[in-house]
């Protein structure tokens, strides 16, 4: 397979992310075969707190910001997602709800 393929390109992309480092080349398939690509436009969601956790993803482009709403209401910002970086994985490799909400702070591009 090529790096001209979606998964070629999405293999490429997840051998750089320290969480996939060291898989053999039959379980880094595995992973990109499941890979599909999604764009977020600005101050869209990818997800709310307290939605189920159906998806991990990796940012290859943009910002997301992973917030949390404290008991007096507010808002709290907890982390600033960059590319390269894995979010959501919390809830979807345990079968929970999000424990944030990751919303786009400019166009994102994600797999």
């Amino acid at each position: 397979m090529t790096g001209d393929t979606h998964e070629g390109r999405a293999r490429q992309f997840v051998t750089n992310i320290d969480v996939f480092d060291g898989l053999d080349h039959a379980a880094l398939q595995a992973v990109t075969r499941e890979c599909r690509p999604r764009t977020v436009g600005k101050d869209a969601f990818y997800f709310h707190e307290g939605d189920e956790g159906e998806s991990c993803y990796a940012l290859q482009e943009g910002r997301v910001k992973l917030t949390q709403v404290a008991p007096d209401g507010h808002e709290v910002v907890l982390q600033i997602i960059v590319p390269g970086a894995l979010f959501g994985g919390v809830a979807a490799f345990s079968d929970r709800t999000y424990p944030v909400s990751a919303q786009a702070m400019t166009e994102t591009r994600s797999l």
